[in-house]
């Protein structure tokens, strides 16, 4: 899900992405609690956002930790 109003996440550390999903949970927190429902539906969908930026960057990660593993199994050989 794309929103021109984010923030441009090439920009954006992990840790600073993982401090966003902090700060809108306590947002969505107040939000819930002052009983506002249209608030509490965008600050999810931005939540939402962000989680998903973090999920393909960890998949990313994973990705070259595993291409990286299939490497070492060529320099073995037990011939």
């Amino acid at each position: 899900m794309f929103n021109p109003l984010m923030a441009d996440f090439s920009q954006m550390k992990d840790i600073d992405i993982e401090n966003k999903i902090v700060e809108l949970n306590r947002k969505y927190s107040i939000a819930a609690r002052s009983g506002s429902g249209f608030l509490c539906h965008q600050i999810i969908m931005a939540i939402d956002v962000y989680k998903e930026e973090r999920a393909a960057r960890m998949a990313e990660k994973t990705k070259k930790m595993l291409d990286k593993d299939s490497d070492l199994g060529k320099l073995i050989n037990i011939d």
